[in-house]
């Protein structure tokens, strides 16, 4: 039988706290020197960079984690649902950088064990720079392929 305790055993303290902490700064139980601090992450760097077994894995699991494909539903059928769903969707799509770069470089904290980011809000008004630019993008995708196409059939008219 389990025994009963008083209100005040109760709420006795029994343990201590698990920050590790000294003068506001918080102390690494690293026990090795090299990967406490601003030192480790040199040193994180420097085994990602020149070891080629430390470097495959870490592309590998990079390069799984990217090509999950990612796509928003709705929670019903309702239309409210689909209008969210819809919303969503703009909004991934209308993002300063490709939800592919931000997976990319939040990947970071695989090395480093922390990735940091900014939150930052924009007033969707409508066309931004990077519609423009993929817009830009696609003509000159166009026009180098129409170029392409014409160069033969320019060289093909000229040889008969």
């Amino acid at each position: 039988m389990a025994k009963q305790l008083s209100e005040t055993e109760a709420k006795q303290i029994l343990g201590v706290a698990g920050d590790n902490t000294h003068n506001g700064q918080i102390r690494s139980d690293e026990f090795l020197p090299e990967l406490r601090g601003k030192r480790a992450i040199k040193k994180y760097r420097e085994m990602r960079e020149n070891d080629s077994t430390i470097g495959a894995v870490m592309y590998a699991v990079e390069q799984i984690l990217r090509d999950v494909d990612l796509s928003v539903k709705p929670v019903d059928d309702s239309e409210a649902a689909k209008r969210e769903a819809d919303f969503v969707e703009s909004v991934l799509e209308d993002m300063e950088h490709t939800l592919d770069d931000h997976i990319s470089e939040s990947l970071s904290f695989l090395s480093y064990g922390f990735s940091w980011f900014e939150v930052v809000y924009k007033r969707r008004d409508g066309k931004t720079l990077r519609t423009l630019r993929n817009a830009l993008s696609m003509m000159m995708v166009v026009l180098v392929s129409v170029r392409l196409l014409l160069v033969p059939l320019g060289l093909y008219l000229a040889l008969r």
